[in-house]
């Protein structure tokens, strides 16, 4: 720890104009290790905090002091320095709650903020979340503890993360992606697409099973009509099959009705059992599932699917 703040006041040595070379004193440093009582996140994320470029050090210091000790109150402060209320809360809400880890490119893409402005929000929080080198490179939380921190109503408070309503946004964005890109003519298949077709049912099934029908069955049905009567119904339908998901078809579509029994208003079910059931046909063939669409599997078929990776 001692090392890392003598790095940064060589570093910065502008900053720190006037400030004795001993900063921290031994006395700081040492009641710094009582707090972190021999976790390694708690110091990693105090030294990387304090030395971040936003804000004076020794201010941000005397402010580490002053709190409790363990990383609750470490995660409040690091928030309460950025710009919460704004893209930053939606960014860090999306990367906690995808199903698949996504590159700052493909988030991008996903949710329609721009690469720069993600960046942006990132660096921020740098030292709680690891920001990759490149843009194709993925975004890690410095520790699991900090996505059950921002679940957990009790802990995070005002920087609280609704699991729901965020889980309804990413659906949102990933029918979005998918009416806007899939049509019988081009068969994209960028990691931001993928994505899309992948999980659009998990964060719908997630937003629907945490919430209750009055908050969110209405404008998640008015998502649903728009997709179920677009182009991108059918190559979805291929996509899911050719790509050979985990999850078949036929699971997702009987997964959303038994959701929308139970969980939404009854427009779900009529949606799913008038404009789903009848126009697919479902059949086994070898333990893959086989969905007969006016010969739309077979065109699909012989097109060619390349994957990024």
């Amino acid at each position: 720890m001692k090392s890392s703040f003598a790095n940064f006041h060589n570093q910065h040595s502008r900053v720190f104009r006037g400030v004795s070379e001993q900063w921290p004193s031994s006395e700081q440093l040492t009641e710094l290790t009582n707090k972190s009582s021999g976790v390694f996140i708690f110091a990693a994320t105090v030294v990387s905090f304090i030395n971040e470029e936003k804000g004076s050090p020794q201010q941000k210091l005397e402010q580490v002091l002053t709190t409790h000790t363990g990383l609750d109150p470490l995660y409040s402060q690091v928030l309460n320095a950025a710009s919460w209320h704004g893209d930053l809360k939606k960014v860090l809400a999306v990367i906690i709650l995808l199903h698949e880890q996504l590159s700052i490119a493909a988030l991008s893409d996903l949710i329609e903020i721009r690469v720069m402005d993600i960046v942006s929000c990132l660096l921020e929080i740098q030292s709680i979340v690891t920001i990759p080198v490149t843009n194709d490179g993925i975004v890690q939380l410095n520790h699991t503890s900090l996505q059950d921190f921002l679940l957990d109503k009790k802990r995070s408070k005002g920087y609280h993360i609704q699991a729901p309503f965020y889980h309804a946004i990413i659906f949102k964005h990933c029918l979005t992606r998918m009416t806007r890109t899939l049509n019988h003519n081009k068969f994209p298949w960028d990691r931001a697409i993928r994505y899309a077709c992948r999980r659009w049912y998990y964060h719908l099934r997630d937003a629907i099973a945490q919430e209750t029908l009055s908050r969110s069955a209405e404008p998640l049905d008015t998502d649903l009509q728009v997709f179920l009567r677009s182009e991108a119904l059918e190559p979805w339908i291929n996509i899911t099959i050719i790509a050979e998901h985990n999850t078949t078809v036929e699971e997702i579509l009987r997964g959303i009705e038994s959701q929308s029994k139970v969980d939404c208003s009854a427009v779900f079910h009529q949606i799913f059992s008038t404009e789903i059931s009848p126009h697919t046909e479902v059949a086994w063939m070898s333990e893959k599932t086989v969905i007969s669409t006016s010969g739309i599997y077979m065109h699909y078929s012989q097109s060619p699917l390349i994957s990024p990776d």
